[in-house]
């Protein structure tokens, strides 16, 4: 029996897939009924049958309080509509005929409006700046989708913290990053929590960043490399696998030698103070060794809001490099009041297959601060997101 649970419950990583519980559950409650059973015959030996049976409802009370609120809380949110019902309702409140809208082909749109849908997808656009690119004016973003990136943790952390879901390093990926990024320009969304397992949806507007008449902050002259911190979090499968290198050719930065879907390398500028309330815009040049890597569109640059006690309060990304030989990466954002200082990142998430390098790095300050840019969106706690994005299980099956 003690093989048969360790292989059920552990070895096969059961909570890949929540499903694969069942079989053993019948037996899990025999136990339990046994354990409840030999504590009412230990109380009444020593106890009447009614304090007996007070103190054995008690402690079931406490046992299942945890599993009953959960039960409770699925059911209050059973009872309301689906969210692909929802978000469509609420849509209708934002959009208009000829929106171009990024999302999933199977994501609900209000069918009696001509929408034009984009591409939302890890092999073509997934951030801010990309959907900027492409002319997009909203995205929805489906948790479901979204969160397909980081169902690996489960089998990649086997050895090491099966039981912690390591988040903060999942946060950091480029997958991470620009949901993240993206649900801070939420205008409606229709979202159940965890226990209630439902598409949860969140319609995104894109900011027009464009609009806005920009002027030189900073140039970064990257011949200095000593000023910059190299910061690494390996694979979660396999630490020793992946290395950075670094190569510092004049007025660049160079990197190379990641790999692992979890694997994490970028270099961070020292920070630098800015003015709350302005857009900013960083751009930089990245060159690839080896041309035409279509497999490496996970370079990116970064930009890290810092509060007056130097604590990120968001990260900003840039689009993607594309595998061309040469290719100016663009990162937008809105610096609120709380920002005094920001850092820039130069970033690959994943596996990288060439040696990437970075010039021509300039930060730039929209002309005129914007100090109700953020008023039409909603505020959404990372809270009420955070086990949607990074799942418990696959899928919740």
């Amino acid at each position: 029996l003690g093989i048969f649970l360790f292989v059920t419950l552990y070895y096969s990583v059961a909570g890949f897939y929540v499903r694969n519980f069942v079989s053993i559950t019948p037996i899990l409650m025999i136990f339990a009924g046994i354990f409840v059973k030999t504590l009412y015959d230990f109380c009444i030996r020593y106890l009447s049958v009614q304090k007996s049976a007070v103190i054995v409802t008690l402690i079931l009370l406490v046992a299942v309080f945890h599993t009953g609120r959960n039960a409770m809380i699925n059911s209050v949110y059973y009872i309301q509509d689906w969210n692909y019902e929802t978000i469509v309702k609420k849509a209708r409140l934002f959009l208009k005929n000829g929106d171009k809208i990024a999302s999933h082909p199977f994501d609900p749109l209000p069918e009696d409006l001509r929408l034009v849908r984009g591409n939302f997808g890890t092999e073509t656009s997934y951030s801010i700046a990309e959907f900027l690119k492409d002319g997009d004016t909203f995205a929805l973003i489906n948790m479901d989708w979204a969160g397909n990136q980081f169902y690996g943790w489960m089998v990649r952390s086997f050895h090491r913290s099966f039981w912690n879901k390591p988040v903060e390093k999942m946060r950091e990926t480029y997958w991470g990053l620009t949901i993240e990024e993206m649900l801070k320009y939420t205008v409606a969304y229709a979202s159940k929590p965890w226990q209630a397992p439902d598409a949860n949806l969140y319609l995104i507007k894109i900011p027009d960043f464009k609009k806005f008449l920009f002027e030189s902050e900073v140039n970064f002259g990257l011949d200095k490399a000593d000023d910059w911190k190299l910061i690494h979090q390996s694979d979660l499968n396999n630490p020793s696998v992946a290395k950075v290198s670094v190569c510092n050719y004049k007025n660049c930065l160079c990197f190379s030698g990641l790999s692992g879907d979890f694997d994490i390398g970028y270099f961070e500028s020292p920070s630098v103070s800015i003015n709350g309330g302005y857009i900013y815009r960083l751009s930089g040049k990245v060159n690839g060794v080896v041309a035409g890597a279509k497999s490496d569109k996970n370079v990116f640059l970064r930009m890290n809001m810092l509060d007056s006690n130097n604590h990120t309060i968001f990260t900003s990304v840039s689009d993607r490099f594309d595998g061309l030989s040469s290719q100016t990466l663009t990162a937008y954002a809105w610096a609120d009041e709380s920002v005094s200082s920001l850092k820039v990142g130069f970033q690959a998430s994943g596996p990288t297959a060439s040696t990437y390098c970075l010039s021509d790095l300039s930060l730039e300050k929209s002309q005129k601060p914007d100090g109700s840019f953020s008023d039409n969106f909603l505020k959404i706690p990372a809270e009420d997101y955070i086990d949607l994005l990074y799942p418990f299980s696959h899928g919740n099956l």
